[in-house]
């Protein structure tokens, strides 16, 4: 996790998606602990999560739902958590009001100066499996994860959820799933402390992907995934062609 590039390439972006992605992690940690208080927490977490990135909403159903089932189907918890996600929530609905006049506007009209008028897609539309070939390495640490399914489904549903939702808007960037990584590398850190020990059935698999975490990121360091980007003549095109790589290289030459 602490040369995972991108998390690092990602991190010192400071934007909507970013924030919500860390956030939305601190959400699923307070979700899978047991106790009221935490389903409270959690459910305050949510409503950050929605005011900044209101894209992540479907994965907060599955937050909630991870609130649920870790509390032995406690309808009381799952409550608590909605009333102070919708506290945290409302607290961009005031922001909206004093500095709009109307709550919640921002949201309106970004809906509408999108999915209505189709704003988003003048900056390119990409095929559904765009995250898929940016992020394939991370792709297939989620699916190692899931043969320890009972463990980490609580970390990787949220993944899909918000996979499912970014592959349907037509234009996509790197960032706007950030919040996939974090829970990515957790989940797959899961199944490894079992896998690692001596005599553990899959423990040659478990090393294949230690080995294989250590040279995705090497070569993120080392190699840049598009070096023509250096030698284009317009000096604009190549900053915003190092701004879209996904590599820690790239991020250096910008």
């Amino acid at each position: 996790a602490a040369i995972y590039p991108p998390l690092l390439f990602a991190a010192q972006k400071i934007t909507p998606e970013i924030l919500a992605g860390y956030t939305l992690s601190v959400a699923v940690l307070f979700a899978l602990r047991t106790s009221r208080g935490s389903a409270a927490a959690s459910g305050l977490m949510c409503g950050f999560v929605a005011g900044l990135r209101i894209h992540y909403a479907p994965a907060l159903l599955v937050v909630a739902w991870i609130i649920y089932a870790r509390r032995q189907r406690d309808w009381t918890s799952v409550g608590s958590a909605v009333a102070f996600g919708a506290v945290s929530f409302s607290l961009f609905g005031m922001v909206d009001w004093w500095t709009w006049g109307t709550p919640f506007v921002s949201y309106v009209r970004a809906i509408e100066v999108n999915i209505l008028y189709g704003v988003a897609a003048r900056f390119g539309e990409m095929p559904p499996y765009f995250y898929i070939g940016v992020f394939p390495f991370g792709m297939s640490l989620a699916l190692i994860s899931a043969l320890d399914w009972p463990r980490t489904r609580w970390l990787l549903l949220p993944v899909a959820a918000i996979l499912l939702v970014h592959t349907m808007i037509g234009h996509k960037e790197p960032r706007f799933v950030f919040a996939i990584h974090v829970l990515t590398v957790t989940a797959i850190a899961v199944p490894l402390g079992e896998w690692t020990r001596k005599g553990a059935e899959r423990r040659l698999l478990a090393l294949a992907i230690c080995l294989c975490s250590v040279v995705v990121c090497a070569k993120s360091y080392l190699m840049p995934s598009r070096p023509e980007a250096l030698l284009i003549a317009d000096y604009r095109l190549a900053i915003a062609d190092l701004r879209a790589q996904p590599d820690m290289l790239a991020l250096a030459a910008y």
